[in-house]
């Protein structure tokens, strides 16, 4: 059986003090022992380039463990430091072109999966669809219902909820529950 080569995108960066990017590392982490796993990570503004990027992995999973995964510092176009933007409008901006800058390595380099949590990838890759195929399988995590979202949704091949009741709500043909737990 071929093992499958997995894009995840996950738009937490390294530089982030959110439970996000521990979550994101643990999952890549998990999934990387079962599959050829490239975790997509943008490469904020913030980051310092000096820093060794497995090293920073390590240290937030607490672990000197080798990396089961690799990993992609994705540049972009980030508005992180253009405060006399809004903060939801450079993170919607910014989270986008991260989303489609991820989106179009993962194509161009033809992973078997495209797997994400992030909505802005979730509505790139829907949107994308309406123009042309996409062949690889599409796997979308939900941690929260909205209608947008299940609208969304239409596009994925798999979808992972982590309760009954977005199991419920989305109504999708392919989902599963996985409780969200680190």
């Amino acid at each position: 059986m071929k093992v499958k080569k997995i894009s995840f995108i996950a738009n937490s960066p390294l530089s982030s003090n959110k439970i996000s990017i521990y979550q994101t590392l643990c999952q890549a982490q998990s999934i990387g022992k079962l599959a050829n796993l490239t975790l997509m990570i943008p490469k904020r503004s913030d980051y310092k380039e000096n820093i060794d990027t497995s090293k920073k992995i390590k240290e937030i999973l607490n672990t000197s463990e080798e990396l089961s995964f690799k990993y992609n510092n994705i540049n972009y176009l980030d508005l992180f430091y253009y405060t006399i933007i809004p903060k939801r409008i450079r993170f919607s901006i910014s989270s986008l072109f991260f989303s489609f800058k991820s989106i179009h390595f993962s194509l161009r380099e033809n992973y078997d999966v495209i797997f994400t949590r992030d909505v802005f990838t979730l509505l790139i890759i829907y949107l994308l669809k309406k123009v042309f195929p996409i062949k690889q399988k599409i796997v979308f995590e939900s941690h929260q219902y909205s209608p947008l979202r299940s609208k969304l949704i239409r596009c994925v091949d798999v979808l992972l909820v982590i309760n009954q009741y977005q199991l419920k709500s989305y109504k999708h043909k392919k989902a599963y529950i996985l409780h969200d737990a680190v």
